[in-house]
């Protein structure tokens, strides 16, 4: 397992349990791939009615409940890029 995947283990464990820290964490790191991801899938049709920023809020507070519900599960950075 290399640094990236423990250090992501590490921070999901930690989100599962609550931590707010973790969450700032996982923010810092991945907010910017997200938002490319979002930007690309909304496209410029939907720019104007449908914010990048909304969308990335919302997976966000979906991914943080899923993970405290054992819902999501996060292996690898892939997998929130």
């Amino acid at each position: 397992m290399s640094t990236e995947q423990a250090d992501l283990r590490h921070i999901i464990a930690q989100m599962r349990a609550g931590d707010p820290a973790a969450m700032a964490d996982f923010v810092n790191r991945y907010e910017k791939p997200m938002r490319r991801v979002i930007r690309r899938q909304l496209g410029k049709k939907n720019g104007h009615a449908i914010h990048a920023s909304d969308v990335f809020q919302s997976a966000l507070t979906g991914l943080i409940d899923g993970l405290q519900c054992n819902r999501i599960r996060v292996d690898s950075e892939e997998d929130v890029q």
